[in-house]
C-alpha cells in the first residue's frame, strides 16, 4: 500500500493498493502537464498512478521481483531503470513501456548472482548501482557502445549488507559522492572523483 499525505495538514490524501506483495520502491515523474508517481514491487510490476487523482494509469509487468527502480534522465529522453534478482538493471522506454536495454557486468560470476537492491543516478555521469553482495558499482555512459560501462566497483572488506544508498552534491567544491550505510551501522563516504573513500563513520565501535 502507498499512500500520499499532505504536508499542510498531515491528512492522508489518498491510497494506492494494487500490488500484491511488498513494495521496493516509488519515483516521482515531473512534466509540464502532469504528476506521476511510479512503484516498482515484489510481484514483478512496475505502476504508474496519476496525481493527485492517485488512479492507476498503467503497469509494466516485469516478471520477476523489482528491488529498486530509478529515472534516468538526459538531453533527449527519460528511460526507468529496475533492478531485480537476476543481477541485471533493466532500462525500460517510457513511450513505449518496452525494454530498451540491460546493463550487465559481464566480469564478474558474482555478480551474475546478486540482487540490484539500489539504484541512483547523477545527471549526464554516472549510474550506481548497490548490490546484495555487499558491492556498490559505478557505470558510465559508453556512447560507442549504446550502454553502461562499468569503471568502478566501490568495496570495503569489513562491509556488510546494505542497507541504504544515496549521493550526494557538495555545491561547495562541486564534487559528487556516494554515501552508503550497511547492516553493521558502517557509514562509508566515497569520492567519484578519484572513487576513492574518503570517511568512514563506525557506530560499532564506541
Amino acid at each position: 500500500t502507498i499512500k500520499v499525505w499532505s504536508i499542510k495538514n498531515g491528512s492522508c490524501v489518498c491510497t494506492m493498493s494494487k500490488h500484491k506483495d511488498w513494495i521496493r520502491g516509488i519515483e516521482l515523474m515531473l512534466t509540464s502537464n502532469n504528476e506521476t508517481l511510479i512503484s516498482a514491487s515484489d510481484d514483478g510490476t512496475i505502476r504508474f498512478w496519476s496525481l493527485p487523482a492517485c488512479e492507476l494509469e498503467r503497469t509494466i509487468t516485469v516478471g520477476v521481483d523489482v528491488l529498486s527502480i530509478k529515472l534516468i534522465r538526459n538531453e533527449t529522453r527519460t528511460l526507468l531503470a529496475s533492478g531485480g534478482p537476476d543481477s541485471k538493471i533493466s532500462m525500460w522506454n517510457l513511450q513505449t513501456d518496452g525494454l530498451e536495454y540491460q546493463v550487465v557486468d559481464n566480469s564478474s560470476e558474482q555478480f551474475s548472482q546478486s540482487k540490484v537492491i539500489f539504484l541512483e543516478h547523477l545527471p549526464g555521469s554516472y549510474l550506481i548501482s548497490g548490490d546484495e553482495d555487499s558491492k556498490i558499482r559505478v557505470w558510465e555512459w559508453a556512447a560507442a557502445d549504446d550502454n553502461w560501462k562499468l569503471v568502478k566497483v566501490l568495496e570495503d572488506f569489513f562491509m556488510a549488507s546494505l542497507v541504504s544508498l544515496k549521493l550526494h552534491r557538495d555545491s561547495s567544491n562541486n564534487q559528487s559522492y556516494v554515501l552508503s550505510s550497511d547492516s553493521r551501522g558502517i557509514l562509508l563516504l566515497w569520492s567519484l572523483k578519484n572513487f576513492a573513500l574518503k570517511t568512514k563513520l563506525d557506530n560499532t565501535l564506541n
